[in-house]
């Protein structure tokens, strides 16, 4: 009898502790985070290094409006970046993004760019584009400040940026607009407008050849429109 008296004990205490730790735990609602609103501010540093291109360095800041708490994922965000490297190399950027402008159904989005590209690669057109190492590659860089056009040990050097040409824009500019008609259906408009400048030589800085490089010969042989060889 004192056996089976014990085991409701035990099963009593286990019952009261646990409607006890029940009635600790904080209510559901209680435990939802209050929605964010206002605006909000978050920043990542940017960093890097390529041997053509240097070290880079720059910053991207991100600003979140969530308004009164309500709209989602946000009622507007605002991208700034600022990124260039020690050789030229730029990618400035300004983005912005309205889920629902004005208060409409209409989600509109903005890019504006500034970018450098110095090193951009070119094999060829189609079916004739090809990449022959030798071309451009040469272990003795060092070499190449003295003569641009001459790589000790292979006789098939043309040249270390050979393959390569430059591009500066600037505008670039990305404007779309989209919003939801029914269900899974939208529509969507959009507009851009980037204005480049093509460079196909390289200073002795940048250990550029004299002669032509394969975007060059290429213009010259006709098979691009719009670029001057030279």
């Amino acid at each position: 009898m004192s056996q089976c008296r014990f085991a409701w004990f035990v099963v009593m205490v286990v019952l009261t502790g646990a409607t006890s730790a029940w009635a600790d735990e904080p209510p559901v609602e209680a435990l939802v985070p209050p929605p964010r609103t206002g605006w909000r501010v978050q920043g990542l540093p940017l960093l890097n290094f390529n041997s053509d291109e240097g070290f880079g360095y720059g910053a991207r800041l991100l600003l979140v409006d969530a308004g009164d708490g309500t709209y989602r994922p946000y009622r507007h965000s605002l991208i700034a970046q600022f990124f260039q490297t020690t050789r030229g190399v730029a990618t400035h950027r300004l983005m912005m993004d309205a889920p629902r402008f004005f208060d409409s159904d209409w989600r509109l989005g903005l890019d504006l760019s500034f970018i450098n590209e110095r090193f951009s690669p070119y094999f060829g057109q189609g079916a004739a584009a090809g990449y022959e190492p030798d071309f451009a590659q040469c272990d003795d860089r060092e070499q190449l400040e003295d003569a641009r056009d001459v790589c000790a040990g292979n006789p098939s050097f043309r040249g270390l940026r050979y393959y390569s040409f430059e591009q500066r824009t600037l505008p670039s500019v990305v404007f779309n607009a989209r919003r939801t008609l029914r269900g899974p259906l939208q529509v969507s408009v959009g507009y851009r407008f980037r204005l480049t400048r093509i460079r196909s030589r390289y200073s002795a800085k940048d250990l550029g050849q004299s002669r032509d490089s394969r975007l060059e010969e290429d213009a010259r042989a006709g098979l691009l429109t719009g670029l001057e060889a030279g």
